[in-house]
């Protein structure tokens, strides 16, 4: 008679436990996680006193991409701790970034491919200790879990920055251009970096007209990159 009226007393128990009564002695409710992030899920889960069973990803699922939208036993039913609880994800399974850093770009973009994300339009700048069209940075880094077809974004390196040219090398030697037509004489100044200035003159009696018979400075100066030089044609008259 005791032994009967006690497993009745725990039935009854786990009657009322399982119709949301605050009674123990019939395991405990497994938290709601519909809606949530798979880690908020997992936090919720674990946190209870569970663990987090199998994550199955639905391409095909109506609802929120990214939050649960089934979960197994459901929420609110009762089991025992230490127990696992699956949960169903809408939307595609996510994959982890690979490492681009100290990659050519062309690896980094075969990397990127081989598990279903892209490269995003790479920003140059230059490096020290990257060699030229090698990753330098990459966002988000390594390690991080994101949707498929995610484009990463990277930084590539230019290799070291050019070093600036001595002061001394920004002077040229005005060439000889007397005798010269003048649109010659022209593009060899440009070609120096050099500017020109036109000058109407008497001539010197041996030049053509349209030929510099005179220039200034002369040749064989050494100027500034950027300093004019007069060229004098003969006009003829």
């Amino acid at each position: 008679m005791n032994v009967r009226r006690i497993l009745l007393t725990g039935a009854v128990a786990c009657a009322l436990t399982l119709a949301g009564l605050a009674l123990t002695g019939c395991g405990t409710p497994v938290p709601d996680v519909k809606g949530k992030t798979p880690e908020q899920a997992q936090k919720a889960i674990e946190g209870a006193g569970f663990l987090t069973g199998t994550v199955t990803y639905d391409e095909n699922a109506e609802g929120a991409q990214g939050a649960v939208i089934a979960q197994m036993p459901a929420g609110g039913t009762t089991a025992k701790k230490g127990e696992s609880v699956s949960i169903t994800v809408a939307g595609a399974e996510p994959v982890i970034v690979p490492s681009l850093v100290g990659t050519q770009q062309t690896a980094a973009t075969a990397a990127l491919a081989a598990v279903g994300l892209k490269l995003g339009d790479p920003i140059s700048d230059f490096s020290t200790t990257v060699v030229s069209g090698a990753v330098i940075q990459q966002e988000p880094p390594a390690g991080t879990r994101v949707p498929k077809g995610t484009a990463i974004s990277v930084v590539v390196s230019k290799g070291a920055k050019p070093v600036a040219p001595p002061a001394s090398s920004a002077r040229v030697k005005v060439p000889a251009l007397k005798g010269l037509k003048l649109a010659t004489a022209q593009s060899k100044l440009n070609g120096l970096g050099l500017k020109w200035k036109q000058v109407l003159g008497p001539g010197d009696g041996l030049t053509a007209v349209g030929f510099v018979y005179k220039q200034s400075p002369s040749s064989g100066t050494s100027v500034d990159k950027g300093s004019t030089v007069s060229i004098y044609t003969w006009t003829g008259k």
